[in-house]
């Protein structure tokens, strides 16, 4: 009983409160939801995988007319935007009813979404011979950008691989962050070689440390590039481009060694971490027998986002 209590009681009660916090967080959701849980997963499940694109409209385009939150519908129409896209009309369409329903001081909003990343403004359909060269861009695509690096990344786990030991279970199974993604890369890989492989679907991924050192020879070091005003270099503020290093180091026998074992990852995120992309990291953390620190200067919701837009 002594050695209960020295070594496994502190523990059974942490377990417990874990799971107390789970299931009032649970009771939580249910109370302010109710039924529309289910609904709101689905939907966000189809936009993910680029499907029911007209139906996954018509929900976000009743929650605009019926939802009293100010920022849950536009979370929803930021990822619709971002997975499927919006044609100039459905635009249109949901910002006149969020102007209706929370006033016309907040046309502002859509500006700074649009400027932030979050939200796509879809251009005009009127043709002139100026624009006709960019009609095909307006034409509906099987996949967009989204989909095509997330497929790359395997963050769209399929359903007959959905299991607990996921990380895509932090979003109903359908989805894995990409900072978990990054860490099991990292942490499974043998080699910097064989990162650089699997994250090729990443153009602005940058890679710094010591094998930029091996770098030098033969590139312009930060000071000959802002001597000589050049902008764009090979090598940027003591990082390089990570498909450009993947060339050289196909090329370079010495770099090719570059051997990566880690144990041990930190992770800085800045703008904000979300408690999914915590408990996503902890499940590759868990797999891989390692540890990941991870570090950022808040803890930050989609609600977050939207505020801060506001």
């Amino acid at each position: 009983m002594k050695h209960f209590v020295a070594t496994k009681l502190q523990q059974v009660t942490l377990f417990k409160q874990n799971l107390v916090n789970h299931v009032m967080a649970s009771e939580t959701i249910l109370s302010e939801m109710n039924n529309k849980f289910e609904n709101l997963t689905l939907t966000e499940s189809e936009m993910l995988n680029n499907r029911n694109k007209k139906s996954n409209f018509t929900y976000i385009d009743e929650i605009f007319g019926t939802d009293i939150h100010m920022y849950n519908s536009l979370r929803l129409m930021c990822l619709l935007s971002l997975t499927q896209g919006l044609s100039y009309e459905e635009y249109n369409s949901l910002v006149n009813k969020y102007l209706l329903a929370f006033g016309y001081k907040f046309l502002y909003i859509f500006n700074n979404l649009v400027t932030a990343g979050l939200l796509v403004q879809p251009l005009s359909p009127k043709l002139s011979l100026t624009n006709l060269g960019n009609f095909s861009e307006r034409l509906p695509k099987w996949q967009n950008e989204f989909q095509t690096i997330a497929n790359k990344l395997k963050q769209l786990p399929s359903k007959s691989k959905h299991d607990g030991t996921s990380p895509s279970y932090v979003f109903n199974s359908g989805y894995v962050p990409l900072v978990a993604v990054l860490c099991n890369v990292l942490l499974t890989s043998e080699s910097l070689l064989e990162v650089l492989k699997k994250l090729s679907a990443l153009s602005e991924l940058k890679v710094g440390g010591a094998v930029i050192e091996r770098l030098k020879e033969g590139f312009k070091s930060l000071d000959e590039s802002l001597s000589n005003l050049t902008i764009n270099s090979v090598l940027d503020f003591g990082c390089c481009n990570a498909k450009s290093l993947l060339k050289t180091m196909k090329t370079d026998n010495k770099l090719n060694g570059f051997s990566l074992k880690p144990r041990t990852i930190l992770v800085f995120l800045i703008g904000g971490v979300t408690y999914a992309e915590v408990a996503a990291c902890n499940v590759i953390q868990t797999a891989t027998g390692s540890k990941i620190i991870i570090a950022s200067d808040c803890v930050a919701s989609g609600s977050d986002l939207m505020l801060a837009n506001t």
